[in-house]
């Protein structure tokens, strides 16, 4: 049970819908975790969100300034840290056996007979996570990325920021897997008159990788990378999970060599050129 080295815009989204379903709703009506889901689509756009660790000399991680963020790309020109420094704080690029030593684990669990009290036979596996601290010198690992959120239309949602505080992230929930803290979530300010640190998420250029699924449509032209059918298990109004609509997806770290490529972020984080 392999996991991710990052963590997908729809994992966000779904944490946060089932946190104010549960909260402001009925929990066991799967009609109204539709209702919240789309209404958070409307009002909420996710980029992924990457391992990060303390910058040197930081004891305490009290803004994201503190923290720098690392992916796990093939070394590359300077370029391309400054198209990521626009999502992601500080950010380096390494090699992907070092990024998986780092910060990548599992452990080992098998299922149970229950009439014999042993384990059964053939079931034993490993399962990987992100782990909380760094293999190499145990610094402590977080999870930064960047959110639009339009507060003019949230209303009963304005309390957003502190839900971040109540969630879980991942596919062990029911061990007690995935709990997350929110240490830092403060708006980001326009850098001179005419721009913003963080790109517009309807509309930026963007060359270099890429920290996100993005689609397959016409990018395949100056996108290099591999592709996957990107897909998961969705709610339906029956309270019935079924496998929903399946995107076509360059995987993160693929390359645009493009450098008047221009891009916009979609639900769930996932990018498309335009």
């Amino acid at each position: 049970m392999q996991t991710r080295p990052y963590v997908t815009g729809k994992v966000m989204w779904a944490a946060l819908t089932a946190r104010f379903t549960r909260d402001l709703c009925d929990g066991t009506n799967g009609t109204d975790y539709v209702k919240m889901g789309t209404y958070l689509k409307k009002h909420f756009k996710f980029s992924y969100l990457w391992p990060a660790v303390p910058r040197d000399g930081i004891s305490k991680v009290e803004k994201w300034d503190d923290l720098q963020t690392l992916f796990p790309f093939e070394e590359n020109v300077s370029k391309n840290l400054q198209n990521l420094e626009k999502l992601y704080p500080h950010p380096q690029l390494v090699k992907s056996a070092y990024f998986d030593y780092c910060f990548l684990d599992s452990y080992a669990g098998t299922a149970l007979d229950q009439h014999n009290f042993t384990a059964d036979e053939g079931t034993l596996h490993d399962t990987e996570f992100i782990a909380p601290y760094i293999r190499s010198n145990g610094l402590p690992v977080h999870l930064v990325g960047s959110l639009w959120v339009d507060e003019s239309h949230l209303q009963k949602l304005s309390d957003w920021v502190d839900k971040l505080n109540h969630i879980r992230l991942g596919g062990e929930l029911s061990y007690g897997w995935g709990k997350v803290q929110c240490i830092c979530c403060e708006p980001i300010k326009k850098t001179n008159e005419n721009e913003y640190y963080i790109p517009d998420p309807d509309g930026f250029p963007w060359s270099g990788h890429i920290p996100a699924h993005i689609r397959v449509e016409q990018s395949e032209v100056t996108v290099q990378g591999i592709i996957e059918p990107l897909v998961g298990w969705e709610r339906k109004t029956n309270g019935n999970q079924e496998i929903g609509h399946a995107t076509i997806a360059f995987v993160p770290g693929s390359y645009d060599e493009n450098s008047n490529a221009n891009f916009v972020i979609k639900h769930y984080g996932v990018w498309e050129k335009v």
